[in-house]
């Protein structure tokens, strides 16, 4: 992503290729989630940083990225991929635990920089 967004700055194309398949590596535990969003949370946090009132925006979007896991019920329960009640529960409590986390480390951002964290993973 944060390649995708610096590509984009120096003035390349994203174009949409047919047929095209991107491989991401799985998360095989949680921990490993949260190292992602943390980086991706941090990524996003410096480009609102650069706007006036920032913080009001970001806290707003904090707020939407916590109650979010409400819109995802029907998904999950409708869910192809997911067979059977636990399963469904299971699936719920992932979306909630992992956007309750985001909202928390949206929030961190407030008071520290998110380069501590970004600046960490960017190798260029």
């Amino acid at each position: 992503r944060d390649g995708g967004q610096r590509a984009t700055a120096q003035g390349y194309r994203t174009v949409y290729v047919d047929g095209m398949i991107v491989y991401h590596p799985a998360r095989k535990n949680f921990a490993e989630m949260r190292e992602k969003w943390a980086r991706h949370v941090a990524h996003d946090c410096k480009l609102y940083q650069d706007k006036p009132g920032w913080q009001l925006k970001w806290l707003a979007r904090a707020a939407m990225i916590a109650a979010s896991p409400v819109g995802e019920i029907a998904y999950i329960a409708r869910s192809p991929k997911v067979d059977g009640l636990r399963e469904r529960l299971l699936a719920f409590w992932g979306v909630v635990r992992i956007r309750l986390y985001r909202a928390r480390m949206m929030l961190s951002f407030l008071f520290r920089d998110p380069e501590a964290v970004s600046g960490a993973w960017n190798r260029g």
